[in-house]
């Protein structure tokens, strides 16, 4: 019969165990979705962007941090840039303001 500590060493074994596989799973869904975002910026900027906007709301609060969603028009964009980018062809863009251009230079 295994002593106590034996038994607790067990059990702690299994949680590190356990534990483990979690955290290989975890590394597994982490590294599918980073070859998915490589495929597909539009995906990454998507999920995982955000932008800072410093104006203030109708409580005089500042909007702050916000979820990058981008409009079709954006994805037009995007789609544009990187067909000039992999053509080797110069871009120019002009520009207004919130118009999420400069945010979506950067994020591509």
């Amino acid at each position: 019969m295994p002593s106590a500590a034996e038994l607790e060493e067990r059990v702690v074994l299994a949680r590190e165990l356990a534990e483990a596989r979690r955290d290989r799973a975890l590394n597994e869904q982490q590294d599918e979705a980073w070859g998915r975002y490589r495929r597909d910026r539009i995906a990454w900027i998507n999920e995982c962007c955000w932008t800072y906007d410093p104006r203030r709301d109708e409580q005089d609060q500042v909007i702050g941090w916000v979820w990058f969603q981008l409009y079709d028009f954006q994805v037009d964009y995007l789609e544009w840039i990187e067909a000039r980018y992999q053509e080797r062809e110069d871009a120019f863009t002009e520009k207004s303001r919130d118009m999420g251009v400069t945010w979506c230079i950067l994020a591509w």
